[in-house]
């Protein structure tokens, strides 16, 4: 008997211990959930493009553009340490004036960014003279920004991912199919915000790597 009661009393102590371990997980455990974003184009129940709230349910805000690009922004105002952005093609003005906007506040925060080489000088061709391209916009605000690629022998920069804060605790990778254009108001795009910090030191390792590569 006394075997037994043993047994019962080990028994309700594992069980009042991992409890006691879920509750302090989940009190201590910051970790955001993963959010992902679908813009879909087509939808004609969807907000209009780049403006917030006047969607008619949660699930359309998400289709949105307007919706996607301020969650960009909120996502990258939380940057501790650094910011490293790959994107193929980056011409959206809003995005740009926003991270030069907020440059003086990214106090310590080392901002990096790497465009395709053939679209970065593709828009400068096609920007009108006396207006500023994203590079520009960037590099004036002391962003340092690097171009690689060599769309002559077909390698092109392609990546599309913003990496906010890769070694700290707390971070966000944002990574899809969307570039950072105005166009993608007419496309189809998915976009997922991953809190994962496992992941988040990999995509480091491999902008670093890319970064340090380009003279």
């Amino acid at each position: 008997m006394n075997d037994i009661l043993r047994a019962f009393i080990w028994l309700v102590v594992g069980i009042i211990l991992a409890f006691l371990c879920k509750v302090f997980y989940d009190k201590f455990n910051t970790r955001k959930e993963d959010k992902v974003y679908f813009v879909m184009s087509f939808d004609e129940n969807c907000c209009n493009p780049f403006v917030s709230n006047c969607n008619p349910g949660p699930q359309c805000k998400k289709r949105c553009p307007g919706s996607l690009f301020e969650k960009i922004a909120f996502e990258m105002k939380t940057a501790r340490s650094s910011i490293c952005i790959a994107m193929y093609n980056f011409t959206s003005h809003r995005l740009a004036q926003h991270i030069a906007l907020h440059k003086g506040k990214f106090t310590g925060v080392n901002v990096r960014v790497i465009m395709d080489k053939k679209t970065y000088d593709d828009n400068e061709e096609k920007t009108e003279k006396g207006k500023d391209t994203v590079g520009r916009i960037l590099e004036k605000a002391g962003i340092h920004v690097k171009t690689c690629g060599d769309s002559e022998n077909s390698q092109l920069m392609h990546h599309k991912f913003c990496l906010i804060d890769g070694y700290a605790r707390e971070g966000c990778l944002i990574n899809g199919s969307l570039n950072w254009t105005a166009g993608v108001v007419n496309n189809c795009e998915n976009v997922h915000f991953n809190y994962n910090k496992k992941v988040r030191k990999e995509y480091l390792h491999a902008f670093d790597l890319m970064w340090n590569q380009i003279k």
